[in-house]
């Protein structure tokens, strides 16, 4: 079977998406903003990916499959958060 990494990264970054606007958003979005991330630093940033990081595989939380999951999903989003905070110290210009 031929390996498809665009197509798994595609189906991979629609469930961060599908996160980020059904979980993270209604956990930690206000009407100003995401106060709370944007206090943070690119290092506050990897430290959270770290500590996701050293749980995995070692949860004993209810649904403990989807919550690696969801967990794989935060990383992720925490990555995101860190690369654009890195971009704009460098004076780097986002994409999008």
């Amino acid at each position: 079977m031929k390996v498809d990494r665009i197509k798994d990264w595609e189906a991979f970054s629609y469930g961060v998406v599908d996160h980020i606007r059904d979980y993270a958003n209604k956990q930690y979005a206000t009407e100003e903003g995401d106060e709370q991330i944007e206090s943070l630093t690119a290092a506050d940033c990897i430290k959270a990916i770290q500590k996701y990081c050293a749980r995995f595989g070692k949860t004993a939380r209810r649904d403990s499959d989807l919550e690696q999951l969801r967990d794989l999903y935060k990383i992720a989003h925490y990555a995101q958060f860190a690369f654009h905070k890195v971009l704009k110290s460098i004076g780097g210009e986002d994409d999008r």
